[in-house]
């Protein structure tokens, strides 16, 4: 069901751009050429609910520009896919830049829109995660949960007095610097 909604949200987003046959071709080679019908579809892994939000949060990106009000949604859609899988991060890291570039009005719905989903991730750690030789690994994952999020903080901030141009490499020297 999940692979479904993810080749609806697929062939709703191509339609918007390009032709209907192109779009449907696109989502034909999407669910039937990739490893999403054989694997993903079958069994209820991670991977079909991250698909899922991915493909959403394309559907909102492409919908986003025409309406930008659509932007704000990006921030339920890549919390629920970092949710199901943290490795969305990274996708969903370079999402968070371009909405930041180009639709900072945006921001406070992009942010609004992902605290169900951070609030769900954060309780669940809470209650599942159990201390490890004493250490509570919760209190760790927290710590580096916030230290990310001030990152996205920070660099929203810096977007509001720094020219768009001088951005990018203001961005990534922080995140290089944040990891090292």
């Amino acid at each position: 069901l999940l692979c479904a909604l993810s080749a609806l949200f697929i062939f709703s987003a191509c339609k918007r751009i390009t032709s209907e046959r192109n779009a449907f071709i696109s989502t034909f080679i999407f669910a039937f050429a990739t490893n999403i019908w054989s694997l993903v579809s079958q069994d209820l892994w991670t991977h079909a609910v991250s698909i899922f939000f991915i493909s959403l949060s394309i559907y909102f990106l492409i919908r986003g520009l025409s309406k930008p009000i659509f932007n704000g949604f990006l921030g339920f859609s890549l919390s629920g896919a970092i949710f199901a899988r943290p490795d969305s991060l990274i996708f969903s890291f370079f999402i968070f830049l371009y909405v930041v570039l180009n639709f900072r009005s945006q921001m406070k719905n992009f942010f609004l829109f992902s605290i169900p989903w951070t609030l769900i991730y954060l309780l669940h750690n809470l209650f599942y995660i159990k201390p490890v030789f004493g250490l509570n690994i919760f209190l760790v994952i927290f710590l580096i949960e916030l230290c990310v999020a001030l990152v996205f903080f920070l660099i929203y901030v810096i977007s509001k007095f720094v020219p768009k141009t001088y951005f990018f490499i203001i961005s990534v020297l922080m995140v290089i610097s944040f990891f090292s």
